[in-house]
């Protein structure tokens, strides 16, 4: 549109140089009449005078002076004409420039408002890119945190299971234990009824027999198998506390596994939280950049809609308040834009 605008002015223009050229060189021929007819009516009027001083004047003297006069005033009228005219030619192609001058410096500032709203686009993207590259590395892949996290499963599972097992062995210590506090107080009894045990011609069993026998009954699994006498005075050899520190030994194992797991299923939790807390993130961040995209297009889409409409309403007022027609030929300056 503005192409077509600026060949029509442009002929427009030339049009009216060329008059206006014409319209000069017409002046300067006029001027040069009226010089020309200045100097004759200086020696015509020199002439007169003389002829005054010399006789009357006569009737053809005076025709051609008032002839001489006439053609002054009308060559000093037509000069007027010109001058007036090439004014008027002069407003007229300022009149037509003005909407041209206001449109180009509407697109220059459009331009420069593209620019800057593209570079700033590539800007963004170029930090939205880089954003989602870091976590589309191979540490930081979907398939890398799953296998993570099923890694973690596994452990987990392990633990659970190291867990029931050392719950299973403080039962099986425990059962222990309580077999043994039922030798020693077996022993405790056999203590109070020692004297008719030597009445029978029996030999005597003391605590610590009975409490080795049980001790031999446990090492065995309950059964009904019966050691020698070198084992028996072995088996007399082992201390009370024995049970006791293997009791402890079981508690402190089992503390450190239900730690241990309990560290475990904290760790797991906190690998959790972490994981949803960046896939949230992530999710947060994917829709911040839709909508900041969306916000770009949305803003492009403006500018170009102010721009086509600034063109539009430039065009509009080309057609309500600029000239149709020329002041010299009348003919229609904006026919070819239909």
């Amino acid at each position: 549109m503005l192409g077509s605008l600026d060949v029509t002015t442009g002929d427009a223009l030339r049009s009216f140089h060329d008059a206006l050229d014409q319209a000069q060189q017409s002046l300067q021929r006029d001027e040069k009449r009226l010089s020309a007819t200045v100097q004759l009516l200086s020696d015509l009027t020199l002439e007169v005078d003389h002829l005054k001083a010399e006789r009357a004047p006569s009737s053809a003297t005076c025709q051609r002076r008032e002839a001489l006069q006439a053609e002054k005033v009308k060559a000093l009228q037509h000069t007027r004409h010109q001058r007036e005219a090439i004014a008027a030619t002069a407003d007229h192609i300022q009149h037509l420039q003005a909407p041209r001058l206001k449109l180009t410096k509407r697109v220059d500032a459009l331009r420069i408002d593209v620019k800057v709203l593209r570079r700033q686009y590539g800007l963004r993207a170029a930090q939205v890119h880089a954003f989602i590259a870091q976590f589309l590395q191979p540490q930081n892949s979907l398939e890398n945190l799953r296998c993570q996290l099923a890694q973690l499963q596994q452990e987990h599972a392990t633990q659970a299971e190291a867990v029931k097992m050392a719950q299973r062995r403080l039962e099986e210590q425990k059962a222990d234990l309580a077999a043994l506090e039922a030798a020693d107080r077996l022993g405790t009894t056999s203590d109070s009824n020692g004297n008719a045990t030597a009445g029978n011609g029996k030999a005597p069993r003391t605590k610590s027999g009975d409490e080795a026998a049980a001790v031999s009954t446990l090492a065995t699994g309950g059964n009904d198998v019966q050691l020698d006498a070198a084992d028996e005075e072995c088996a007399a050899d082992v201390p009370l506390f024995t049970e006791a520190e293997r009791c402890a030994e079981a508690t402190r194992r089992r503390s450190a596994q239900v730690a241990a797991h309990k560290s475990a299923e904290t760790q797991q939790v906190e690998e959790r939280t972490r994981l949803e807390a960046l896939r949230v993130d992530l999710k947060r961040r994917v829709l911040l950049l839709c909508q900041e995209i969306e916000e770009a297009d949305a803003a492009q889409q403006r500018e170009q809609k102010a721009y086509h409409d600034a063109l539009n309403d430039a065009v509009g007022e080309a057609d309500g308040g600029v000239l149709r027609q020329c002041k010299r030929c009348s003919c229609d300056l904006f026919g070819g834009f239909s």
